[in-house]
Order: structure tokens, then sequence, then C-alpha cells
């Protein structure tokens, strides 16, 4: 949105420096999500290019260079982040991730190798692969790309970027005043977004998120159509009116006005809020905490081993980790057996969560310390 209202600036001024504002703007846009970020800069570079029609070629140099300059902070950033966390300047860390642990959820059309998994060790990664990724990618292969991108991308973007489905009918009449000055420019937004997403096996809702602008503009635009129709055009009324019913419609798409509507979370965010509290309460600390997975009858989107509240894992108070088994667990006493010697801080205390159903309940169990386990083995 900064980065539109910017341009709309810049076309009307020709200033360099909200020129600027667009290239920073796009690159904020590059680092966060850089397929988003595809779907604002193309209709953008358009936008730019359309207004420089009749320029001279200094002038197409000078717009990009102060483009490219703007996001340069930005895209810098990305590169080092790259070099530091996957060892390659051009290679992004998601990706890096996604080869290794979740290879199938990528734009690839390629058939499902049986040899071609995860080479996660950590058992929730290895049944979230069988049991949704992998299904899902199959079910794109066997779905046609013209199937996938109105059951997968346009139905669920429709249902989830408007606060209320009826809103939809004004969409079709907002394509009047779709090309009216510098409305293309967001509008088009949805073009690259519909293109690209249905070459991957999930959507969710809160990638429409790209797409909500656009299709918020497009039901404005076919209100405002109405509201200028011959007979209600000149009525302060009739404007007035149409603002009510868009906002009515809007508030009452809240959960608190629906009765049995879902509650605003995951369904398994109750275990959670249980794990953080058992957590809160464990009697000795600094402590690490071993999660056991029950590959039976685990639920992999229970997964509680992030240690993400500090900048870096070992100065957490609590430390998440996976049980992953006993060679692997004595590794990880003997780091922390050795850093509390060298740091001369207390010995962590060691506990295992067992996230099998029927344990789930209970508190964690307490082993030992560190350098205990570390001579002995867990």
């Amino acid at each position: 949105l900064l980065a539109v209202w910017a341009f709309l600036r810049w076309r009307d001024r020709r200033s360099g420096a909200w020129l600027a504002v667009v290239g920073a703007a796009v690159g904020w846009a590059a680092i966060t999500r850089p397929l988003d970020a595809v779907c604002v800069a193309l209709p953008l570079g358009v936008g730019i290019a359309l207004q420089l029609r009749g320029e001279r070629i200094k002038r197409w140099f000078t717009t990009a260079a102060v483009v490219v300059v703007a996001a340069l902070p930005f895209l810098t950033l990305q590169l080092l982040c790259n070099k530091g966390i996957t060892g390659r300047w051009t290679q992004l860390p998601w990706s890096y991730y996604a080869q290794r642990y979740s290879p199938y959820d990528s734009m690839s059309d390629a058939p499902v190798n049986p040899d071609y998994h995860a080479t996660s060790v950590v058992p929730e990664v290895r049944k979230f692969e069988d049991e949704f990724v992998v299904p899902a990618y199959r079910a794109k292969l066997a779905t046609p790309y013209p199937a996938r991108l109105l059951r997968n991308v346009l139905t669920p973007t429709l249902d989830d970027a408007l606060p209320n489905p009826l809103l939809l009918v004004l969409v079709p009449v907002g394509l009047l005043g779709l090309f009216a000055r510098g409305r293309y420019v967001l509008a088009a937004m949805l073009l690259p977004f519909l293109l690209i997403y249905p070459l991957y096996p999930f959507f969710l809702a809160q990638y429409a998120t790209v797409a909500a602008p656009a299709l918020i503009l497009l039901a404005l635009v076919g209100c405002e159509a109405i509201v200028a129709m011959p007979g209600v055009a000149g009525r302060p009324a009739a404007r007035a009116l149409a603002a009510l019913a868009i906002a009515a419609l809007a508030l009452a798409a809240y959960p608190q006005f629906r009765p049995g509507a879902p509650a605003d979370e995951w369904d398994v965010a109750p275990i959670f809020r249980l794990i953080d509290a058992r957590l809160a309460d464990l009697s000795s600390k600094p402590a690490v905490v071993l999660f056991r997975f029950d590959p039976i009858h685990g639920n992999p989107h229970v997964e509680p081993v992030y240690n993400t509240d500090v900048a870096w894992p070992d100065d957490a108070p609590v430390i998440r980790a996976h049980d992953l088994g006993p060679e692997r667990n004595r590794e990880l006493f003997r780091y922390y057996a050795r850093q509390s010697r060298e740091r001369g801080t207390p010995d962590r205390a060691v506990y295992l969560y067992d996230l099998s159903p029927d344990a789930l309940q209970e508190p964690p169990r307490y082993l030992g310390k560190a350098s205990e386990l570390a001579r002995i083995g867990g």
C-alpha cells in the first residue's frame, strides 16, 4: 500500500523522493515475502513505464537507478542473511530449508520420488510430510492448472480477502472503473498473484493478504459506480447509504456478531497454552526440556520446539529441544554441561515432556542435571 501510494504521488509530482519511497517499500516487501513482492513490483513497474513513455533514455535510467538505490539497503540485508544462513549469497533461507525439510512444498511438477523426502531426523517433520505435504503435492499434480486456479486460489481468495462475501457482487461492477487514473496498478496485483499461487500445493488464508487491497478497491469502485448511476447521482443520501451498507456488511462478518462462528485461533492453541504454563511452572531453572513425539498417535501440528523469545537460544531460561534418542541427547547434555563450566552459570536441569495424547496433561518429568546426564547418557 505504501508503494502504491508513493507511486501515485510520484505520478502527479515526478519527485525523486516519492520514487525512492516506492523502491524502499518494494525492497522491504522483497525481504519479507519475495513472492508477494513480485505481485507488487510487476504492476508498479508497468505503471512507471507507462508514465515514462516518450521520455529520453536518460530519464529511464535515472528512474530505475533511484528505485534500485532505495531498495538496496533491504536487498543487501537479504544477501547478508542468505550468506550467513545458507552459505550462498543467492539462496534464500526458505529455499534452503525447503530443500531439506519440505522438498514437496514447491512449484515443481516432477513426479513423486519415494527416495526423495525430508532429511530431518525430527519425527514430526517426517509425519507431517507423509500425512499432509506429499498428499497435497499429489493432488496438485492430479489437478489441471485451471481447476487449481479456480478451486485452490481464486475461491478462497474471494472468501478471505473481503470481510463479507456479499461484497463480491460489487467487484464485477468495479471492473468498469478499473482504468481510471492509477487504479489499474493496485488492481493489477491480482494477476501475478492468481498466476503464481496455483503452482504451489498449499494455499493458506493469510496468503490472500496481498490480494485484499485489490479486491477491496474493486468493491469500493463498484459501489461508487452504482452511486453514480443516472437517477442516483447527485444525491448525498445515496452515497451515505452505500457507505453505511458497506460498513454494516464488514461489521457483520466479525465473529462477535456471528453465533456459532469458529474461534479465531487454531484448534491446537489450548495445547500450546498448556505447554507454556507447564514450562513456566518448572521447579528448577535454567532448564532444557526435551519433547518426545508419539510417531503413531501424535499430532504433527503440535510443534512446541522453538526458542524465539531470545536472540540466541542458549540465553533462554528454558531451552526447548527434541528428544532424538540417547546418543543425540547426550551430545546436547555435554554441550550445556561444558557451557555451564565455561560461563560459570548454574548447571541446567533437564526435563522430559511426553507429547503423546495420554501423557500430554502430565507435567514434565525431571531427569537430572545436564552434567550428570552427560556422564551417564540420556
